[in-house]
């Protein structure tokens, strides 16, 4: 689990950084991004349940954590397209010579 906690602060720097207010609204829908991206990177699968087990916070339960990943995922206020654009930009921006294939 301190694995985790490490690289969601690193995710959620990156996300502050890079994502503007306008793509998310509230705080609480990056911290919930930010999980989602450590579940997947840590898991290396598509699963909300097996993210779900990644997520530190106050949530007793599995099916807390699992339920507020499925919230974030059909909340019609976060914005995917705003999101992804100024992430992909500002990564692709550090490889200046280097060939990408998408």
């Amino acid at each position: 689990m301190g694995n985790s906690l490490e690289l969601y602060r690193t995710v959620l720097g990156l996300l502050i950084k890079n994502v503007p207010h306008s793509a998310y609204g509230h705080l609480g829908r990056l911290y919930t991004l930010a999980w989602a991206i450590v579940g997947l990177l840590l898991e290396k699968c598509v699963s909300l349940t097996i993210w779900a087990n990644v997520i530190q916070g106050h949530a007793q339960y599995a099916a807390s954590r699992y339920r507020r990943l499925q919230r974030w995922m059909r909340n019609h206020r976060v914005k995917p397209h705003a999101i992804y654009g100024p992430l992909l930009k500002s990564v692709l921006s550090k490889w200046e010579e280097a060939q990408v294939y998408i």
